[in-house]
């Protein structure tokens, strides 16, 4: 019996490390946007420092979220089932924040107002949606494909990956499916390991592992190395996006950082509307310090959308707002 409770214990911490690594990894692509959005409007000079803290965030940041995807996909859901859910966790999400994103540029004079722009702004997906767009495909795909024999299914996704990876040309529109295929390798990475019944195993792998793999996937971008070709490229991503998740999973799991990690819907999806009105304020106000801006933005990229969350559940709206899982 203490045998029993000792390993559902372990598979409880394992499982709040997983939304430690998830909250994380929000704070980084909240960060990510706001270092993006500084160098945009030109409170970021030293061009180096600049692509050196851009490339190795987005080396596994986003990496990580199609990588959880994949290794907890559910493909033994009905198809009634399966689809209604990825319409309402990604679709409806994609569209309706799409659609408040268009209103707000419009409001701002960025674009002209028109019915037909509105109706039409979520395709292709634009800004920070095309995630969810992606997300969406990759698992349609990886359903579909789940229904075939066993060992057809991992070939299929094997070879699709392994095409990705080799840096082979994508006769894809950028705008509608290319998103899809270039992180296409990370989800079924997960699926793979799902599959193989081996993720229990992937998740107790040791902290220091993953520190090595981390770092070596962060020094083929400081050295340059991930950038002479697509294959050395996705080498370094898979790991430091593989060592990251095993590092955040070796840290302490308070229940603030655990619950951040249960809210990272709400956070991704209004975000950027907080870290570029507070950008456009301060800029306003002739306040063009960049740590300011850094520390301003990233802390509002994060509780603007956690109020905004607060406030839709006490009104019975956060499934509407696409905020529930």
């Amino acid at each position: 019996m203490a045998r029993c409770r000792d390993k559902r214990n372990m598979h409880v911490t394992r499982y709040s490390g997983l939304d430690v690594t998830k909250a994380i990894a929000i704070l980084l692509v909240v960060f990510g946007h706001v270092w993006r959005g500084l160098q945009g409007a030109g409170l970021l000079e030293n061009e180096a420092l600049f692509r050196a803290v851009d490339d190795a965030i987005y080396l596994f940041h986003m990496p990580v979220f199609f990588f959880l995807s994949g290794l907890f996909i559910r493909p033994n859901l009905s198809a009634g089932a399966f689809f209604k859910s990825r319409l309402l966790l990604l679709i409806w999400p994609l569209l309706l924040w799409s659609w408040i994103e268009c209103a707000a540029l419009i409001a701002s004079g960025q674009i002209n107002a028109s019915m037909l722009v509105f109706a039409t702004y979520p395709f292709p997906p634009k800004s920070i949606y095309w995630f969810l767009w992606a997300l969406f495909l990759i698992q349609v795909f990886v359903w579909l494909v789940s229904h075939l024999p066993v060992a057809v299914a991992r070939a299929l996704l094997a070879i699709c990956a392994v095409y990705v990876c080799s840096g082979l040309p994508l006769v894809l529109g950028f705008d509608n499916l290319y998103p899809a295929a270039i992180n296409f390798p990370y989800l079924v990475s997960g699926w793979f390991i799902a599959n193989l019944g081996r993720r229990d195993t992937f998740l107790s792998l040791p902290s220091w592992f993953g520190g090595i793999l981390f770092a070596l996937g962060l020094t083929t971008v400081f050295m340059g190395w991930s950038s002479n070709g697509v294959p050395l490229f996705y080498i370094a991503s898979l790991a430091a996006t593989f060592g990251f998740i095993l590092l955040c999973l070796a840290l302490p799991a308070p229940g603030w950082l655990v619950a951040l990690g249960q809210l990272t819907m709400p956070i991704y999806l209004s975000h950027i509307l907080f870290t570029s009105g507070i950008r456009i304020a301060l800029l306003k106000l002739g306040i063009a310090n960049t740590p300011t801006h850094i520390i301003l933005a990233t802390m509002l990229g994060v509780l603007g959308p956690l109020i905004l969350y607060v406030a839709a559940r006490r009104l019975g709206l956060d499934r509407a707002a696409g905020f529930s899982r």
